[in-house]
């Protein structure tokens, strides 16, 4: 689901490039899927994405750079800011929700209509059934009625089962003693190498920017997960490892991915989890 939903998100960026927002790139999709047509807090927004506050002010100013959001203080907290958007941002929702539309007639050309209506209800079926869903930081797609960019489609049910599950993971995880580990720092381990990754190679494997990584990279560091060394032959790099805590760590996200996908299975047709992963398999491969 992970890599579809990355499949999903190059084919709307190849859409909006061609449509001369070409400064776009995929960590700022996540501010545009959600941002809410009145305007919306910034820290609601990271919230909705997934993301610390502060990647999510690093995505709000490249985007205020180029025109496309502008920010105001909140009037019913002077201390918060409100995100939103400027003409030229609605110019660019417009080229996304065609970006949209393209990147769902290529997954139907390899899964066929019928499969992906299949697919969209049993995930649709699996995401409310979720005991996790009032306890995440995120708004369902079924809710989010004020959003300018109303992502129903299979590439946003992709990516809301992706998290659900993921949040089946990490609760495996915390009750096992990994409280600490949070949502957002699965884009560091699942990209990091257990031989170890170079900072620029794990941002550029989890779609984020260098900074949004180090700044994960620090956060598990802190929490003893990862160390940084200097890479043999090359003074001036430095390779992320796993710690002996952060191998454990890992081994109880394992068996956390084993529970996730019971859970996913008990919560959709039988038969369902087979197929996907065959039919996702033949649209990441073609």
């Amino acid at each position: 689901m992970y890599t579809a939903t990355g499949l999903c998100i190059r084919d709307k960026l190849r859409v909006m490039h061609q449509g001369g927002f070409d400064s776009i790139t995929d960590a700022q999709l996540a501010l545009f899927h959600n941002i809410d047509i009145q305007g919306t807090r910034l820290t609601t927004i990271a919230a909705r994405s997934g993301l610390t506050k502060q990647s999510m002010i690093e995505l709000v100013n490249k985007c205020e750079k180029y025109d496309f959001v502008r920010r105001s203080p909140d009037p019913c907290d002077k201390r918060a800011k409100i995100v939103t958007l400027t003409r030229s941002g609605f110019r660019l929702v417009e080229t996304l929700k065609a970006g949209i539309a393209f990147s769902e007639n290529e997954i139907e050309k390899v899964c066929g209509s019928s499969f992906l209506e299949e697919m969209r209800r049993e995930l649709s079926l699996y995401v409310l059934k979720s005991e996790l869903t009032d306890t995440m930081d995120f708004t369902p797609s079924t809710d989010r009625t004020n959003l300018v960019v109303r992502g129903d489609g299979t590439g946003r049910i992709l990516s809301v089962a992706a998290r659900h599950f993921a949040s089946c993971t990490l609760q495996h995880a915390h009750q096992n003693g990994y409280e600490n580990v949070k949502e957002v720092s699965l884009a560091l381990f699942r990209n990091l190498d257990v031989g170890g990754s170079r900072l620029t190679e794990i941002a550029a494997r989890a779609r984020m920017t260098k900074q949004s990584m180090r700044e994960l990279v620090e956060r598990a560091a802190t929490q003893g997960y990862v160390s940084r060394e200097r890479e043999a032959g090359d003074a001036r790099a430095k390779v992320i490892t796993f710690t002996p805590v952060g191998l454990a760590m890992l081994e109880q996200m394992r068996h956390g991915v084993i529970e996730a996908e019971k859970d996913l299975k008990r919560k959709t047709n039988s038969g369902f989890i087979e197929r996907l992963k065959l039919t996702l398999a033949e649209y990441i491969l073609l």
